[in-house]
């Protein structure tokens, strides 16, 4: 039973294609990490002392587990590994802190993983005092040197990268600057397949309506993405699920995936269907109300794997994606 649940707190896409090269990819959600000796104020709302709990509870064995159980399965088969943000929980207190918590949690990757190791930037990873700078002054030249690029000058997280022929697009949903994406399109127009790796989601996953880019920039962006079926792989919503958009233009598949898993023994159950169908399957308040106008008729294929009771500790899928 653990090795399976193993299995599904990670994606391992595998990608191919008639022609081009076939290879592997290593895929973490949220992971949080945290620990008492970086937390400089430990006085904490009623949520973040929950979090806190959480994540110190999960760090003392199931997320070392993880990592190590996938290191185990991929260091031999997978190109490199991406973590899709909230890398750290922050909330330290103070930028030395927050710096030492990103080193522990790179260094934790890296002891593990023989292969390269890549993380996109996520909103708690720069949640607090100094937290901001602690990740310039961390991740951003960290990311630079392992994907051989410049660090931006804006000192937004976006990085593009070609890899044996796909188009890798690091993208910071936190200082979004969507034109960043719009010139990588254009710039790769041979891409065979197209990443686009964000924290926040572009599409529903669940029942949040926080979705990257702003309204107003959303037609446009989907459309741009919809062109070159882009395959969204994101995190920050704490589930495993994929949905589908689909519009004139072309379409959309996204993957959520969620690395911080409270329980390895867990059975899961499959929901499909319509996903704003899903907060009253969920006995949950429906906080899709405001979106649903506009993606409804587009959406398909909603996929949730819900673990147990409680579907905010599901963990994870496989998934082949082969976009035609």
């Amino acid at each position: 039973m653990l090795k399976k649940s193993m299995t599904f707190v990670l994606f391992i896409l595998t990608f191919a294609a008639v022609c081009g090269e076939k290879y592997s990819v290593l895929v973490f959600g949220d992971t949080h990490y945290d620990s008492k000796e970086l937390r400089i104020d430990m006085k904490l709302t009623e949520n973040k002392q929950k979090e806190l709990k959480r994540n110190l509870k999960n760090w003392e064995t199931n997320v070392p587990l993880v990592i190590r159980s996938a290191a185990e399965k991929c260091n031999s088969t997978a190109d490199f590994a991406v973590q899709l943000g909230d890398l750290t929980q922050g909330d330290c207190g103070a930028r030395e802190l927050q710096e030492k918590s990103f080193r522990n949690v790179l260094e934790i990757f890296q002891k593990e993983l023989k292969i390269p190791f890549h993380s996109v930037k996520g909103n708690h990873d720069v949640r607090g005092k100094g937290a901001h700078a602690a990740y310039n002054a961390v991740m951003l030249p960290y990311m630079s040197k392992v994907l051989k690029q410049p660090v931006p000058e804006n000192r937004a997280a976006n990085f593009a990268v070609m890899h044996k022929g796909d188009l890798y697009i690091y993208f910071d949903s936190i200082k979004v600057d969507v034109g960043f994406v719009y010139e990588t399109l254009k710039k790769y127009p041979d891409a065979r397949y197209t990443f686009l790796l964000t924290h926040v989601p572009v599409l529903p996953g669940y029942n949040s309506d926080w979705l990257v880019p702003k309204v107003k920039e959303r037609p446009e962006f989907l459309k741009a993405l919809a062109k070159r079926k882009v395959i969204v792989l994101c995190a920050h919503i704490h589930i495993t699920c994929s949905i589908r958009y689909e519009i004139e233009e072309g379409d959309i598949v996204q993957f959520v995936s969620y690395s911080l898993p409270s329980n390895l023994h867990r059975e899961y159950s499959v929901i499909e269907g319509n996903i704003f169908d899903l907060p009253a399957k969920l006995d949950k308040p429906n906080k899709l109300a405001k979106i649903k106008p506009f993606f409804e008729p587009h959406l398909k294929d909603f996929v949730f794997h819900r673990y147990g009771a409680t579907p905010r500790t599901s963990c994870g899928a496989i998934a082949h994606p082969n976009p035609t």
